[in-house]
Parts: C-alpha cells; structure tokens; sequence
C-alpha cells in the first residue's frame, strides 16, 4: 500500500510539473505575440530568435536537471521546441501575426500546426462526441502499450544474462508494435483533439500513409505532416538551390532536435537518436533508385523496426538501468 501511494504521488508531481512547464510556454507565446509589432526589421527578427531560443534552452535545462520520467520529460521537453518553433514561424510572418488577436495566437500556440501562415483559426463548433470517440481509442491505445510493455519489454530489459545486442533484437518487434500504436494515439487521436479544440480548420491530415512508401522521403514526407510542413517551408525551400545541403541539413536541424529531447527526457548524453536521424540523409539519397518498387516499400520498414525504432529502445534499455519506472523519475533501483 505505501508502495502504491508513492508511486500515486510520484505520478501527481510529475504531472504537476508538466503543468508548470506548459504554464512556461503559454508565458513565451504570449512575450512572443507583445513583441510582434515590433519585429519589422531583420535586426529585431534576429534578438527575438535569440530570445526564444534562450528561453527554449532554460527549460531543456529545467527539465534535464529535475528528476522526471522520460514520458513526463518526452512532453515538457516537445512542448518547449514547440513553442520555439512556432515564436519563429510567427515571427517570420510578423506583419500578419502582429494583427492577430491575443486569444487567436495563443489558439495557434495550442495547435497542432507549426508553421504560422498555414494556421486557419477554428470556424465552427466543437465536435464533443467526436473528440470522446478518440480520447476512448488513446486511452485503448495506451492499455495495449502498457500490456505489450508488461509482457515483453520488461522482460527481456530486466533480464541481465542476455547480452545487449541479444537484448535490442528481442526488443524490435514488440518496440515495433509500441511505436505504431504511440503514433496512433499521438497523430490520429492527440493531434485531433487538439486540432477539434483549438484548430486549424477541419479535414487537415496530420499523416500520409506512410506505410506504402517506396523510399525514405518519401516516408519521412508522410510520417509526420505537421513538422514536414516547418522543415520544408522554413529549412528546405530557402535552400533548394542545393538539393543536397538543403537535405543534410534538414537531417541535422530535425537530428539534432530529436537528440534534445531524448537526451533530456532520459537525462543521458548518448548521441544514438542524433547519429540515427542523420544517418537519414544519405539513405534517402540511395533509396530513390527502388522508387516504386517493393524493393524500396521492403527497406522503408527494414529502416523503420532496426533502426529509429531501436535507436529508442537504446534509451530505454539505459534508463531501466537504474530506475525501475518509466512513469516517476523518482523510483530508483534500490
């Protein structure tokens, strides 16, 4: 029993702080939309980009220096990039974000669109019985996780008479199947409560089928839509002129964030996500020659289950070094 109200308590402080980090970012968006008027010239532009990403790095710093769990940290450590991200696209678009009303910018801060001119503010009513529909199916989703973590990864993670890559193998598919449903209840459910809640318009795709891909961009393309969006308009298009910089450097921006995250959430250094997400650029250029063809759909998934999904589990297999929680940062290994 006081081993059931620890963890009850542990779980309540960390929500408690995830609270105060959103309540953070809600303080920059709100500095970011005053300061709007006032950012027609490229010399403000850039102390306002400085700003924004000093305020970001404060609450990596923040998060990275309390002891959180690493779904907790994952949350706080996303919304805090977030929030940078959008002040940047808002602030490239500064003349029509200037105009906006205060409750309108904080609705794109809450959205789930990154790039400011693609923002549409919500134009009808709340569609409660449709948001009641995927919040059930999230919460499904994350039982099915919970079960598949209780009855295989835990396991083969405790286990100490397996050797590491024994370990990483025994881990790909059931983190195979932890990652689809985690896209699920992220992408088809979380993005569209908050898409219902806060807008953009409606019909907007938050993902493509990326599961028929023939090449790696063109999954990376359909992964994610909404951080596709930023990365093309914000990093690619100002250097499409060199398809290859543009690319590489796409690869860097987007490694080196994921890296962030997972490096704060897991509180560890190791540059496994960073190297793993660079190592997409050049895939990408060698899978363009099986466009089209089964061949190109088969190393899209080899890609998928062997490597971003077991660049996680690399973090994962760390923590439980240690800890005996996913859930509370705050339970060590005795």
């Amino acid at each position: 029993m006081c081993i059931r109200d620890s963890q009850m308590a542990c779980m309540w402080d960390e929500l408690r702080f995830l609270g105060s980090v959103c309540a953070s970012c809600l303080v920059v968006s709100s500095a970011s939309w005053a300061l709007m008027p006032h950012l027609q010239s490229a010399a403000l532009q850039r102390v306002h980009t400085v700003l924004q990403v000093a305020s970001c790095v404060a609450m990596q710093m923040q998060i990275a220096l309390r002891p959180s769990a690493p779904l907790i940290g994952v949350a706080a450590s996303f919304f805090a990039v977030a929030t940078c991200m959008k002040s940047l696209s808002a602030a490239s678009n500064a003349e029509q974000a200037a105009r906006q009303p205060y409750l309108e910018y904080l609705q794109f801060g809450c959205s789930p669109v990154l790039v400011h001119r693609h923002y549409l503010p919500r134009n009808a009513g709340i569609r409660w019985r449709k948001i009641g529909i995927k919040v059930v199916q999230n919460l499904l989703y994350v039982l099915v996780i919970l079960l598949v973590y209780s009855s295989q990864i835990a396991d083969a993670i405790s286990n100490n008479q397996r050797t590491a890559v024994g370990v990483y193998v025994e881990l790909a598919v059931p983190g195979f199947y932890c990652w689809v449903l985690g896209f699920l209840a992220t992408f088809d459910c979380g993005l569209f409560v908050m898409s219902e809640l806060f807008g953009p318009a409606r019909n907007l795709r938050w993902y493509g089928d990326w599961w028929n891909a023939t090449t790696l961009s063109e999954f990376w393309c359909k992964w994610n839509l909404t951080v596709h969006d930023y990365c093309h308009y914000h990093i690619y298009l100002p250097l499409q002129r060199h398809r290859a910089i543009a690319l590489t450097t796409v690869f860097f921006i987007s490694g080196f964030l994921h890296w962030l995250v997972y490096a704060v959430a897991f509180k560890t250094l190791n540059p496994f996500m960073g190297f793993a997400m660079l190592l997409q650029a050049p895939l990408v250029l060698v899978s363009q020659r099986l466009d089209g063809t089964a061949w190109g759909n088969l190393v899209m998934w080899i890609n998928f289950v062997f490597g971003i999904t077991w660049a996680g589990q690399v973090y994962l297999t760390r923590w439980y070094q240690d800890h005996d929680s996913i859930m509370c940062g705050a339970l060590r290994l005795k």
